[in-house]
């Protein structure tokens, strides 16, 4: 554990450089690396090495590093993500400036992976868009047991794909959504998915945390809404709304 030591991306090389000198695979299984400063290219040369030097690991943490100011630490991610010799089952990335772009990369690994059962994404820049793609991404998966996307941006359109995403999705326990403004049309689509596992009798087994969201924030954007679909609409079929 190197909590809050200012390790730089110089100190991160050296870690690097002693993993790659180790004669023998190391039998640790946690690695707490939060803020520390590492950024993005001593990130990607720490990770690099994971799945060589630390077969057994199975959580890291790597928030508040500000890596999303570059690409390489998501490819290094992607990377472990993908790599099953890693039975990595949680992953903490909150506070690390994490937008679109960046969960690209995470969903195009999360259908492949059988190990994660938790990701933390909470306090990133995840937006409506980036949502709609973990959701796609998860729609399928059975092994991601919790995902945290507290404080991430994700408005109205974010909150409905999210929604429809846990009708089909038989696998995720607990979906941390707090204080997010998803405006009381997301409100309302989390609560109809909801509905949805009280039917399917699901709905003791999983959880959806909205603490602190605001439902009063409303965007001039035209949602469809089924509960009340008049009115006139433009159809793009590239965005799951």
């Amino acid at each position: 554990e190197l909590f809050a030591n200012p390790l730089g991306p110089s100190g991160c090389q050296v870690l690097a450089n002693a993993f790659a000198n180790s004669s023998q695979a190391l039998a640790v299984q946690t690695l707490r690396f939060e803020n520390c400063k590492l950024g993005d290219k001593g990130t990607r040369a720490l990770l690099g090495l994971l799945s060589e030097w630390c077969p057994y690991l199975n959580s890291l943490d790597i928030g508040r590093n500000n890596l999303g100011q570059g690409g390489s630490a998501a490819l290094a991610i992607e990377e472990i993500l993908v790599n099953e010799t890693v039975p990595l089952s949680t992953l903490s990335l909150n506070y690390n400036n994490f937008g679109e772009k960046h969960m690209r990369r995470f969903a195009l690994a999360i259908p492949e992976n059988t190990f994660l059962t938790h990701l933390d994404l909470s306090w990133n820049s995840v937006g409506c868009e980036g949502a709609m793609i973990l959701a796609q991404s998860l729609r399928t998966n059975e092994t991601l047991k919790i995902l945290d996307v507290t404080h991430d941006q994700i408005k109205e359109r974010g909150a409905f794909v999210l929604a429809d995403m846990l009708k089909e999705n038989r696998g995720l326990e607990q979906l941390v959504l707090s204080d997010n403004p998803i405006g009381q049309r997301g409100g309302r689509a989390i609560l109809r998915a909801i509905d949805r596992m009280v039917e399917l009798g699901t709905a003791d087994e999983r959880k959806v945390i909205l603490s602190k969201c605001n439902y009063n924030y409303s965007t001039a954007d035209t949602i469809f809404d089924p509960a009340n679909p008049g009115g006139t609409y433009e159809c793009d079929l590239t965005k799951p709304y």
